[in-house]
């Protein structure tokens, strides 16, 4: 059954729940050796450039993203290869699509995207799922790409791709950042995924390649037919942006120590933000309802934000006299 959620045209009742991502392939030597070494080499000579941005909180740490326009020649034809024709062709085979699939190779500007990350010691990411759509909600985002492009890597160092459950708290599957490796996986609303902490030595990288690959929003209602027959599972959708949960976990912990963050109001905003969402897209036939309960989403951000201005209020008028007066 097909779970094609508001804004768009069909929306059905959801059958069973989803306990693990929907399809996942890992290819080994994607590149040939002589490819492979080149991006090597030329991962080398940017090793010291401090990228485009970098992330620094507690559930995005030491992540350095690299934009498609500075990137080496040599660097340009890995992301051509993996935005390119064979590419789509095993998106195909993944999905059971045979229409047009467009990769963010496609897109003019990556869609602001960067198809570089790189990563190093004490590096996490936490459960997160990637945008559902790009060009205005004109493409539909049903699969992902890795490409692992590290000279070695030991298994010790961690740094695994970790792939959730639907509510993006239990584990399901960890693939390993190995040499010369790309990992394929079916993306939709509820495809949560993460990287375990890196423990490398400090002189190491994982530098991975990302790709995201589309469908025209005209073709969701008959993907998801093909998508059903090929998998056995729903393909779920509806509009939002890349989240992260604000309380993720590491080691089967909740990183409880992510609430006195000073990030930590714009990942719950952003939660809650998906979750009216997805209650408004689950309930699309019952649209007063459905209003309600978003509005009172919306309401609870509103109380947090007064309350975690009341804290902050507090603490400065209160804690830090009383911290200096002990000091």
């Amino acid at each position: 059954m097909l779970i094609v959620l508001a804004p768009y045209a069909y929306t059905f009742e959801r059958t069973h729940l989803r306990t693990a991502i929907l399809a996942i392939k890992i290819i080994h030597n994607f590149l040939s050796n002589k490819n492979f070494q080149s991006c090597i080499k030329a991962l080398d000579r940017i090793q010291h450039n401090k990228g485009d941005s970098k992330a620094s909180t507690l559930i995005e740490k030491e992540k350095v993203v690299f934009k498609i326009e500075g990137l080496d020649a040599e660097i340009l034809k890995i992301i051509e290869f993996q935005g390119g024709e064979e590419a789509k062709k095993q998106v195909g085979i993944l999905t059971g699509w045979t229409g047009k699939i467009y990769s963010l190779l496609e897109i003019d500007g990556f869609a602001g995207y960067a198809p570089m990350h790189r990563m190093q010691n004490g590096g996490f990411l936490g459960s997160h799922v990637d945008h559902s759509y790009v060009n205005e909600g004109d493409l539909i985002h049903v699969a992902n790409s890795i490409f692992y492009a590290v000279p070695k890597w030991e298994d010790n160092w961690q740094g695994e791709t970790v792939f959730f459950d639907k509510t993006g708290y239990r584990k399901i599957q960890e693939v390993l950042p190995e040499p010369n490796k790309l990992v394929l996986f079916t993306h939709d609303s509820e495809s949560f995924h993460g990287v375990n902490r890196i423990t490398c030595p400090n002189d190491v990288a994982r530098v991975t390649f990302y790709m995201d690959y589309y469908i025209s929003k005209d073709d969701l209602y008959e993907f998801g037919k093909k998508y059903l027959k090929q998998t056995g599972e729903p393909f779920y959708h509806f509009k939002y942006l890349t989240m992260f949960l604000p309380l993720p976990t590491e080691n089967g912990k909740i990183m409880w120590n992510a609430l006195i963050k000073s990030e930590f109001k714009g990942y719950l905003r952003n939660y809650m933000q998906y979750l009216s969402e997805s209650l408004l897209a689950r309930k699309s036939n019952y649209m007063k309802s459905a209003f309600i309960r978003r509005n009172a989403l919306i309401a609870l951000i509103k109380l947090f934000d007064v309350i975690n201005y009341t804290i902050k209020f507090c603490s400065k008028l209160i804690l830090k006299p009383i911290l200096r007066a002990f000091k």
